[in-house]
């Protein structure tokens, strides 16, 4: 699964192509070579003109394009994502084209039907529109295999070391219930260790006494200062989170996917916990939690703010898990 949005690095490669394609247009059924034609001023309109048009056809190509990795991507139905690149990349890029164009020889007063354009230009028109199109195609599949990969070697190394880094942690919660601070021994017996089923109840092990909770009441848990914090719904202050000895990363593992999503490195939510969302900073997403964390007091507006952000590289997949 694709996780960061496609972008498609192709400026030079629209300027060059739609160059050439405007001059190859401009010198169909002309009998001079092109360095002859560099030399007759009437080339130059001719070629702006068509270089014009070229530049709105592979515009149009990629923004059609853009907008259907978002709305309909490869990877959930290749048939119908198929049909519609076919539909709206190509069919209605080149009527658009050929309404340009006609626009155009209407205002020469021409009639485009005597001329030679529904026989040689038009038809390689629509050549270049489907090499667009194949180019864009290719260029999704190709930078979806490094994203993935790139991706899970990352992800992987930086959950490693997070996880290193909570299991180390030896500092006194800064917003608990508890004044005492986590023993090494709690943190090695972790009540999610080696459990590959998803579970129904966590227990939370406090000095004095040990709590069951039902997974399905938790709204969500993140981690501050290597301390693991666990919110379930109704609470309203931050005083009231549970402190787990486990780190995020096996909380993770024994949730329900399709319930539950890690949205950055600190932060899982559970999908009824979310009442909104909006466009963070830098691609990412903003969240709304119930209960709404941003209003609590205890902690940084700034830390808040980064706990309830999806990561960039996570929002692609994130609208995908929410959209159900």
């Amino acid at each position: 699964m694709k996780e960061i949005p496609i972008r498609y690095k192709d400026f030079w490669f629209r300027v060059l192509v739609c160059l050439a394609a405007a001059h190859f247009l401009v010198m169909v059924g002309e009998k001079v070579d092109t360095l002859e034609a560099l030399t007759i001023p009437s080339y130059y309109p001719t070629l702006a003109i068509n270089y014009a048009i070229a530049l709105f056809i592979a515009f149009t190509v990629r923004k059609v394009t853009m907008k259907l990795d978002t709305l309909v991507p490869w990877e959930r139905d290749v048939l119908k994502r198929g049909i519609l690149q076919f539909c709206l990349g190509v069919v209605l890029v080149a009527l658009l084209s050929f309404s340009l164009v006609f626009v155009y020889f209407i205002s020469f007063s021409q009639d485009i039907l005597a001329s030679t354009y529904p026989s040689y230009e038009f038809p390689f028109s629509v050549v270049l529109i489907l090499c667009l199109n194949f180019f864009y195609i290719s260029y999704y599949f190709y930078q979806s295999r490094r994203t993935e990969y790139g991706q899970g070697s990352r992800t992987t190394s930086m959950e490693m070391e997070t996880d290193r880094n909570e299991n180390s942690s030896i500092e006194h919660p800064t917003y608990s219930l508890f004044s005492s601070t986590i023993k090494d021994d709690a943190l090695k017996e972790s009540p999610l260790i080696n459990r590959r089923e998803k579970k129904e109840i966590l227990i939370i092990d406090t000095p004095t006494r040990s709590i069951p909770i039902k997974l399905c009441d938790l709204a969500f848990a993140f981690v501050s200062s290597g301390t693991t914090f666990v919110f379930l719904k109704g609470m309203n202050r931050l005083q009231d989170a549970y402190i787990m000895s486990s780190p995020l990363k096996e909380l993770e593992d024994a949730l329900d996917p399709m319930q539950f999503y890690r949205i950055n490195r600190k932060c899982i939510v559970n999908f009824d916990a979310i009442s909104a969302f909006k466009a963070g900073q830098e691609r990412s997403l903003l969240l709304i939690l119930e209960p709404d964390l941003m209003q609590w007091t205890g902690m940084e507006k700034k830390e808040l703010t980064k706990l309830c952000t999806v990561s960039a590289d996570r929002v692609a997949a994130f609208k995908r898990w929410i959209d159900r």
